[in-house]
């Protein structure tokens, strides 16, 4: 946590003796910062890709006319605009000169591949690109996938994901062609300032449904306990985790997502070196867990190998379910339609029956 040298150095290697598996950047920091602050975010992104850790991007974006992602009324058009293709002050130039930046970064600084999550929370009224912004989901969409288009003519070093804010957002999604990593950003759930822990569970089983059923990977891409610090609520993390995994199908989310400990961050999301001795055991518990994964198991699973094409063969029988299975609906409760997921292992003809309980 914090700006240092030391790539060998986190909150969460302090405490567990080993980093995430998991490092979150921001484009800002490279864009925006110093030239020194840049180095430093590169020295620490090459470390977790030798690591074998995987490497995420948000960008916040500043506004054309003003230096902050946040919305404000002279961006009252530039998300529209962008999205139709009108230059007239320059919005389309602006954002293209952004994206250049952020793609040197890749092809120049970094040469490997990350996952980018571009205009993040768009279901929130704070950003630029949010629903303060003329033009709604449709204008969004069109902006999304502008950028996600000028990215991919120019780099092969990017994955993109796409997290609206709670609540879980369908309408705002691209599509398939422009997504491969679908999530939610969440914060406080449990701690009574937010969403239960239950409808945590709620929300994560419709991303992990909505992944599957457009063949995406599923996250949750920012979250934490900004209510409680780690000496006030020890097991915060193995409470979310434990409930996560003992669920039907949220426990398909690939990774959890917090800021670092910054001094904004208050109270500091995870256990650090001035923790209590109870959050530090407890954090400990959490990495402990059989179903989390950090630096040492993502460093096993090779993220960064160059995979060997299957044969027509074993691509068939990879397509195919073993068994037969049923997933919930989403929506649930619904009007006037949802979606119900269900698999078999081989081709039928089949009938769903519906019962209002």
């Amino acid at each position: 946590g914090g700006n240092h040298e030391n790539e060998d150095v986190s909150d969460v290697k302090t405490v567990t003796g080993v980093h995430p598996a998991v490092l979150g950047q921001d484009f800002h920091y490279y864009v925006y910062k110093s030239a020194d602050e840049r180095r430093k975010h590169k020295e620490a992104a090459l470390k977790a890709k030798a690591l074998g850790c995987v490497v995420t991007f948000d960008f916040h974006m500043y506004s054309k006319y003003h230096n902050s992602a946040d919305y404000a009324a002279a961006d009252r058009y530039l998300m529209y605009n962008i999205g139709e293709g009108i230059n007239t002050y320059g919005e389309v130039t602006y954002l293209n000169q952004q994206l250049d930046q952020a793609i040197s970064i890749l092809n120049n600084d970094l040469k490997f591949p990350v996952v980018i999550r571009l205009f993040h929370e768009m279901n929130g009224s704070w950003f630029w690109w949010g629903t303060q912004a003329y033009g709604g989901a449709t204008s969004y969409k069109k902006l999304y996938q502008y950028a996600v288009n000028y990215i991919k003519a120019r780099t092969n070093y990017a994955l993109f994901a796409w997290s609206p804010n709670y609540p879980f957002d369908t309408s705002y999604y691209p599509t398939n062609s422009y997504v491969d990593v679908i999530g939610l950003d969440m914060y406080d759930q449990g701690t009574g300032s937010g969403q239960s822990l239950d409808v945590m569970i709620t929300q994560l089983t419709a991303v992990s449904d909505y992944a599957w059923n457009n063949g995406k990977v599923p996250v949750f891409a920012e979250t934490g306990n900004r209510i409680n610090s780690p000496d006030s609520w020890p097991y915060w993390w193995y409470n979310v985790q434990d409930k996560i995994q003992l669920s039907n199908r949220a426990w398909k989310v690939a990774w959890m997502l917090t800021w670092i400990n910054q001094s904004w961050g208050n109270p500091p999301y995870t256990a650090h070196s001035g923790s209590s001795a109870d959050a530090k055991n407890a954090f400990i518990a959490f990495k402990n867990m059989p179903t989390s994964l950090f630096q040492a198991e993502a460093l096993a699973l090779n993220l960064y190998a160059t995979p060997t094409p299957k044969t027509e063969a074993e691509k068939t029988q990879s397509e195919l379910p073993g068994k037969f299975s049923l997933a919930g609906n989403y929506p649930n409760p619904f009007n006037p339609g949802t979606e119900i997921l269900f698999t078999l292992p081989e081709s039928g003809s089949v009938t769903v029956q519906v019962y209002s309980l």
